[in-house]
């Protein structure tokens, strides 16, 4: 489904990332290579992903996307994710956490 919405969409995949592993297991290898290639990559500006729970498992994944500020596509949910803020906006409202206004 990826490769196709990349094509379809003129997206160049440059790296494929999976985690086999569940939410409960240690690890997500996947992720923090993933995580750590686009980081080595800075000219990487894209995620593509199936749906919200494969990319954030917890609080922490949302913060350490939010501080790569790049573009989170979603397929599944036909999302964009370009604004930081909405990254936090949307885990507050999927996990119905307070919201502080600073």
């Amino acid at each position: 489904m990826l490769k196709e919405y990349a094509k379809a969409n003129d997206f160049e995949v440059v790296k494929e990332f999976e985690d086999d592993e569940t939410a409960k297991s240690a690890g997500r290898t996947g992720f923090v290579q993933m995580i750590e290639y686009i980081k080595d990559n800075p000219d990487v500006k894209t995620i593509l992903v199936e749906k919200t729970d494969r990319l954030y498992r917890n609080f922490k994944d949302y913060v350490t996307i939010d501080e790569l500020d790049i573009t989170v596509f979603l397929v599944k949910e036909n999302q964009e994710i370009r604004q930081r803020i909405y990254l936090l906006s949307l885990y507050q409202i999927q996990h119905k956490l307070p919201i502080k206004k600073y």
